[in-house]
């Protein structure tokens, strides 16, 4: 064999030195970059406030939410007429799919406008696969008088009723002659006795004029509801005149089998993805005539509004409280050490009284917003150089797997707050609904169109850095977390102990000492309680609170301490005064009440 010429090898040792120094000068040059834009970026962000960093997620404390509330009422309040805030421009907004969730969403729209006052409007999405869910004639008429009596009860104008439709050629027609009449009849109301009103002109005498169609998706008609006495006792009339506010909702799109509540007909595909459910639910973004909605689910209890939601930074256009149960309880106790400045735990009330004291001077506070902790996101504290180096690279951020990305946050879909997007609906109803048909209703429920199509917090990061090198000062946030234990609180959480850790302070990986001195000893689930105002009926041993006949049959067993004694106490009492609220519109048909689930 012969040997290589002695040039050749002289040149052969350099090449080898400089392959072996490159990922080194990689690596320095990498590290150059990040070290000078994390310095650059602490100058505007922090000295200067220029711009808003794209590589936090931020979390907002209850206490700001309300300041930020006060204090645009307060302005409103020393505003002349025209620059009053137009409280038509916001809605609370609930879906139904199923005649069994509508007394529901009716006493929600209730409580929210007599009980406590809201001053913003009332959206139900109504589903034709209501009428498929009724099971008797009583319950079609129920249906009517429900709707009859709500619009009476709240005001012809402040009850937005949209009826989502299916194309016929794809959607489930009702089995039976009665309801496909009822389900004709509806609709025939709905659109001023079938004709079509696409132009300015009134859809009937003393009717609304409808809105325009969007986009050539949303056919909008406007006609009184069919005329009938409601089943029920009777509610206060409203100053309205009768005529109804209703708008019909055509979508494009497949359709799946309605997931039948009950316990009938129990198969396979009661497991697999709702299509219809999830059409109806998603269509609240295309409530474009609204510039923000309060989305929540009806199977929950309010102790408030929650109007001073609709006062969150103007550039959010998505917020919700994360899925916290679903955090190891360890994770959330290690993003407070791992989030620790000079070996110390960052205790929240330093960020509560700076964040105050600017939103009161009229100063930026966004960047002082607590973020939300990076161990939480990555196996390591480099987000930075990740997120830099996914955009540099081309590397998919979405590769959990390359980039050491953890799976532990995600936010929860049953309250969301958001700003209607013709876009993104038809997105939904085009692209991602379609796609889901068929698929396990476990791994693709409706939180997945949230989660891994438009809001997910890791690509999220991603994308806010390409905006920030696109936009640099003009860029901004387009998301932000609630705090859970006030908008995101389980009722199943009541009687869990192990959670209770984490339901002293809901802003993650921050300190409340206050909080940890109130609590030192055991957690007050009552003290929770009371910071709550949405608590969402989710439970793995006991159904719905309305599936039962009284609360005599629902009964809770926990270990014998006189903390989960008081726990299931004040656990049967939501469930209790969720029943005593919904006596208002119970039908005179009673069902059966629902035996206890067995774990798994």
């Amino acid at each position: 064999m012969a040997l290589l010429p002695r040039r050749k090898v002289r040149l052969l040792f350099p090449a080898i030195l400089l392959c072996l120094a490159f990922p080194f000068a990689v690596h320095f040059v990498e590290q150059y970059r990040y070290n000078d834009l994390k310095s650059r970026l602490q100058e505007k962000i922090y000295i200067t406030h220029q711009v808003f960093s794209p590589f936090d997620i931020k979390q907002i404390p209850s206490s700001i939410i309300d300041v930020l509330a006060h204090e645009a009422i307060r302005k409103d309040k020393e505003s002349p007429q025209e620059n009053k805030i137009d409280w038509n421009r916001f809605a609370y907004v609930n879906y139904v799919d199923d005649i069994d969730y509508l007394c529901n969403s009716i006493v929600i729209f209730k409580t929210l406008k007599r009980r406590f006052g809201s001053k913003a409007k009332m959206v139900l999405l109504l589903s034709e696969a209501v009428f498929k869910s009724a099971h008797s004639a009583a319950e079609l008429t129920f249906l009517n008088n429900q709707l009859h009596e709500a619009k009476q009860f709240l005001g012809e104008k402040e009850l937005d009723i949209k009826l989502v439709t299916i194309p016929k050629n794809e959607a489930e027609t009702p089995e039976s002659n009665e309801k496909r009449g009822f389900l004709n009849a509806f609709k025939e109301n709905l659109s001023g006795g079938g004709s079509s009103n696409d132009d300015d002109t009134p859809a009937a005498d003393n009717a609304p004029v409808p809105n325009p169609p969007v986009a050539g998706n949303i056919p909008v008609d406007n006609a009184p509801i069919p005329n009938a006495q409601p089943a029920t006792a009777s509610a206060p009339d409203s100053n309205g005149s009768t005529s109804e506010n209703i708008q019909v909702v055509n979508t494009n799109g497949e359709t799946s089998s309605n997931n039948e509540k009950a316990t009938e007909n129990k198969s396979d595909a009661a497991n697999s993805f709702d299509y219809v459910s999830a059409l109806t639910k998603y269509s609240m973004f295309n409530a474009i005539n609204y510039d923000r909605i309060i989305y929540i689910d009806n199977d929950a209890r309010l102790t408030h509004n929650l109007d001073e939601l609709f006062f969150l930074p103007s550039y959010i256009e998505f917020a919700a409280p994360l899925q916290f149960w679903k955090i190891p309880v360890e994770s959330y106790t290690d993003s407070i050490r791992l989030m620790q400045k000079d070996g110390e735990d960052i205790d929240i009330s330093h960020h509560l009284n700076m964040l105050t004291g600017n939103i009161l001077n009229q100063k930026e506070y966004y960047n002082f917003l607590p973020k939300l902790p990076p161990s939480l996101f990555f196996e390591d504290k480099s987000i930075i150089q990740r997120v830099m180096k996914s955009a540099s690279d081309a590397i998919s951020f979405l590769d959990f797997d390359e980039l050491g990305i953890t799976n532990s946050v995600q936010f929860q879909t049953s309250l969301m707050v958001l700003k209607p997007n013709s876009e993104v609906f038809k997105n939904i109803q085009d692209n991602i609904l379609p796609s889901l048909k068929g698929s396990s209703q476990e791994t693709n429920g409706d939180s997945a169109i949230i989660n891994k199509n438009f809001f997910n917090l890791r690509s999220m990061l991603f994308n806010q850095y390409n905006d920030y090198k696109n936009k640099s000062e003009d860029f901004r946030p387009k998301i932000m977390i609630l705090p859970y234990k006030r908008y995101g609180l389980l009722s199943k959480l009541i009687r869990d102990e192990a959670y209770y850790p984490m339901l002293i302070n809901d802003i993650i990986g921050y300190h409340n000492i206050n909080a940890y001195r109130r609590h030192e000893k055991e957690l007050d689930i009552l003290d929770v309680l009371s910071a709550c105002k949405y608590l969402h009926f989710n439970e793995d041993l006991y159904d719905k609170p309305w599936r039962y006949k009284s609360i005599n049959d629902i009964q809770c067993s926990m270990s014998g301490s006189s903390l989960s004694q008081k726990a299931c106490t004040l656990w049967r009492r939501q469930y209790d005064m969720f029943l005593s609220d919904r006596q208002m519109c119970l039908i005179a048909e009673e069902k059966p009440p629902i035996a206890n689930k067995t774990p798994n």
